[in-house]
């Protein structure tokens, strides 16, 4: 029996400006986090306020109550990539209002929405702005397929993605100290 390989980690600090009910998020993170531990990412969640400093593969999520002005209208969430630029990381943004509009016109579950949000823009933290598919998590616009697909629990990355992002976790790591 080959043996499991450790699953690369992260850590998520969650700031929560819009006020989404507390049942809301952890079915949310749920779902966002069984999408990434599919792939080989686990991850810890952190409701902050908390330290401003960062440590290794931790990320700031931010969820708001407005939406920002350069956001296009359909966008639910958004990425800030920035690797390797002196201190400054990425971090993640997604919008509620634009959450709750497009589970009620997909007919689908607000939670299951921002789950598959949270999932998409961490995935764009770990694997890039051009990350974006035809269809599955990293579909640049959710359908009906997607939300069937992460109400039953299908929605994932592909293998190439999943691997792509395990990778990029590791690296971030810092080396062990001896």
């Amino acid at each position: 029996m080959v043996p499991k390989r450790p699953k690369a980690g992260i850590v998520i600090r969650l700031l929560n400006p819009a006020g989404i009910p507390a049942s809301t998020l952890r079915k949310a993170e749920q779902m966002a986090g069984d999408v990434l531990d599919a792939a080989g990412i686990e991850i810890t969640w952190l409701e902050c306020p908390c330290q401003p400093e960062l440590g290794p593969n931790e990320f700031w999520l931010h969820l708001l109550k407005n939406r920002p002005p350069r956001i296009r209208g359909d966008a639910t969430g958004f990425a800030v990539l920035m690797h390797g630029q002196d201190g400054a990381v990425s971090y993640a943004g997604v919008v509620w209002p634009a959450v709750e509009e497009v589970a009620s016109s997909l007919e689908s579950e607000v939670s299951d929405v921002l789950g598959a949000t949270v999932a998409h823009e961490i995935g764009h933290i770990l694997l890039g702005s051009k990350a974006h598919t035809r269809g599955g998590i990293m579909s640049s616009r959710f359908e009906r397929a997607e939300m069937r697909m992460a109400a039953s629990g299908e929605l994932r990355f592909s293998p190439e993605q999943a691997q792509q992002m395990r990778v990029n976790a590791e690296a971030s790591r810092p080396a062990p100290k001896c």
